[in-house]
C-alpha cells in the first residue's frame, strides 16, 4: 500500500471525517509498517490521533511524570437515566427502571466537577449518552458548553425528539459531534420500536427530521462548508426496519445530515432475524451504500454479517482490552456516580465493576485508577461491545511497541 496518497492529516479533521476508512502505520522512512481497517462510527473526529498520542505518551520513556501513565482520551457521561422512550433495542431500558437507577441525574456541580477532574488528566473528548435522554436533563443548557470551557470537544448523541430552536442555538454553540439515533423513515415505525413514554412527550419523526433541517440550514449560514457541529446519524438494524434502511438514507441526504452509519444490533433484545430478511438487508444495504457521496455524504455500512451476532469471538480479533483504560464510563445512580472501565457493565450494582462514588462529594478524578497498575487482562473479552475499536487500539499498540517513532495515516481504500 504507498501511503503517500493518504488524506492529508494536517487539515482540520472534520473536513474530511468519514472519507477514511483504514488508519495505515509507516516508518518515518515511509516503509509501510502495516493497517488496519476502522472507522464504522467507533471514532469521534480527530480522536483516532488522540489515542496514538496517549499511547505514544504511555509508552515514552522521556516522560516527566513521575510514572508512565495511562489516561482516558474520551469519557462518556451518562447524565441521566429519564427518557422519553422504551426502545425495544436498548440496553438501558433493562436497569432504568430499577430503584438502583431509576429517574437518577448527576448534578450540575458534580458534572462540571467530573469535566474538570478529566481534563485535568489529559481527556480530549466528552460525549453525552445513555442510561437515558441527555437532553431531559435539567440543567442540559448549562452542562453543554462545560466541555469547551474546559478545552475539551464535546459529542452528543440524542433521539433529537427534545431539540427546539433554543436548543439548536446551545448546540450550534457548543457541541461538535451531534449523532442522531433515527432508526426509521416514518413516523409509524419509529413509534414502533422507540415506544415513546408519552405522545405528548415525543414529536413525530417527521417534526425531528424539520427540526434537524433547521438545524443544518443555520449551521450553513452561520459556519458555510464547515461542518461542525458534524451531524450524523445512526440507524440501527431491525427486522421492523428493514423496509426504510434506504429511504431514511435518500431522506437524511436530501435534508443535509453528514453521515448515516447502519449498526447491527448484537446483544439479542430485538427479534430474531429470519434468513430471508437478512438476505434483503444485505441488499438494502448496497442500495444504501450507493449513496455514498462524499464529501457531501458518508454512508457506512457494517463490517460484519448479522449472521455472526451470536458468535462475535472478540478474543479472537484482539489480544489486550485497551478500550476500558482509554473510554471509561461515568453514570448516574440512585445513590452515588458510578465510574465503569467498560460501558458493558452498566447498569450493575456494587463496587465489582465500577467506583462507587457519593453524589455530591466529588472532588477529583483519581488518577490511578486509570494509570500504570491497571490490570490488562482484568476485562473479559468474551462479550466485549468494543470489538472494532479494540481491534484498531490494540494495531496501534503493537506497532508503537515496536517502532515509537511511527506515524501514522487516514486512508481511503
Amino acid at each position: 500500500m504507498n501511503t503517500n496518497d493518504s488524506l492529508d492529516t494536517t487539515m482540520n479533521p472534520f473536513d474530511h471525517y468519514g472519507e477514511w476508512n483504514t488508519l495505515v502505520a509507516a516508518t518515518r522512512q515511509g516503509a509501510e509498517l502495516g493497517y488496519v481497517t476502522a472507522h464504522d462510527g467507533d471514532f469521534f473526529p480527530e480522536a483516532v490521533f488522540d489515542y496514538i498520542d496517549a499511547m505514544r505518551f504511555s509508552l515514552s520513556k522521556d516522560s516527566t511524570e513521575p510514572h508512565i501513565r495511562i489516561y482516558p482520551v474520551r469519557v462518556d457521561i451518562d447524565i441521566t437515566q429519564d427518557c422519553n422512550a422504551q426502545c425495544r433495542f436498548c440496553f438501558s431500558r433493562s436497569y432504568r427502571s430499577t430503584k438502583a437507577f431509576k429517574h437518577a441525574a448527576i448534578g450540575y456541580d458534580d458534572i462540571e466537577r467530573i469535566i474538570a477532574g478529566f481534563a485535568g488528566m489529559g481527556t480530549k473528548t466528552i460525549r453525552l449518552c445513555g442510561g437515558g435522554e441527555p437532553l431531559l436533563h435539567k440543567d442540559i443548557d448549562k452542562i453543554l458548553p462545560l466541555p469547551q470551557k474546559y478545552g475539551m470537544r464535546l459529542c452528543l448523541i440524542t433521539n433529537g425528539d427534545m431539540i427546539d430552536d433554543d436548543l439548536s442555538d446551545n448546540i450550534l454553540s457548543n457541541v461538535d459531534h451531534l449523532r442522531w439515533s433515527v432508526n426509521a423513515a416514518t413516523d409509524r415505525t419509529r413509534l414502533r420500536i422507540h415506544r415513546p413514554q408519552s405522545r405528548s412527550r415525543t414529536r413525530r419523526l417527521t417534526d425531528t427530521f424539520a427540526q434537524i433541517a433547521a438545524l443544518l440550514a443555520r449551521r450553513r449560514s452561520l459556519r458555510g462548508v464547515k461542518r461542525r457541529p458534524m451531524i450524523w446519524a445512526t440507524y440501527l438494524l431491525l427486522p421492523e426496519n428493514l423496509d426504510e434502511v434506504v429511504e431514511a438514507a435518500h431522506l437524511l441526504k436530501d435534508i443535509g445530515v453528514d453521515s448515516i452509519s447502519y449498526r447491527p444490533v448484537f446483544h439479542g433484545l430485538g427479534r430474531a432475524w429470519a434468513d430471508a430478511d437478512r438476505a434483503r438487508l444485505r441488499c438494502a444495504l448496497r442500495e444504501a451504500k450507493d449513496l455514498h457521496e462524499p464529501p457531501k455524504f458518508f454512508v457506512h455500512v457494517p463490517k460484519r454479517d448479522l449472521a455472526e451476532a451470536a458468535s462475535l469471538r472478540p478474543y479472537e480479533h484482539f489480544d489486550l482490552c485497551l478500550s476500558q483504560h482509554y473510554r471509561p464510563v461515568v453514570e448516574a445512580a440512585a445513590a452515588a456516580i458510578l465510574v465503569r472501565r467498560c460501558g458493558l457493565f452498566r447498569g450493575k450494582d456494587g463496587m465489582a465493576d465500577g467506583e462507587l462514588i457519593p453524589n455530591h462529594c466529588w472532588t477529583q478524578v483519581d488518577r490511578e485508577k486509570f494509570g500504570v497498575n491497571c490490570d490488562w487482562s482484568a476485562a473479559s473479552r468474551q462479550n466485549c461491545i468494543d470489538v472494532s475499536i479494540n481491534s484498531t487500539l490494540n494495531f496501534i499498540w503493537n506497532i508503537l511497541q515496536n517502532n515509537r517513532d511511527a506515524r501514522f495515516f487516514l486512508k481511503s481504500m
